[in-house]
């Protein structure tokens, strides 16, 4: 995991794939087999299902979930409090909101 930066609390699932220089904050939570790409921020509190899919450049705010088996393409934004649905697609340089 080249250049990850995971706080104390941060839980991963197994078989989870994070792309170089992801970030994530305290208490976030990322679900088995989810993929992560790279340069995406996963912020305070921020839940990823299992086998979500994250592209590159993504925020996901700070007590947003992102459903199991998501897909979000690359610089997606999950605004603080947001939900994207289980199973949903979210297309490149959208903003979700609560």
């Amino acid at each position: 995991m080249d250049d990850v930066v995971l706080a104390r609390s941060v839980s991963v699932g197994g078989g989870s794939e994070l792309g170089a220089r992801t970030i994530a904050g305290p208490q976030a939570l990322i679900g088995e087999g989810a993929i992560i790409g790279s340069d995406t921020r996963l912020r305070r509190g921020a839940v990823v299902g299992d086998g979500a899919i994250l592209g590159a450049d993504c925020i996901v705010g700070r007590d947003s979930v992102v459903g199991p088996g998501a897909i979000l393409g690359d610089r997606v934004v999950v605004r603080r409090g947001a939900l994207v649905p289980a199973g949903s697609v979210v297309a490149a340089r959208t903003v979700v909101t609560p």
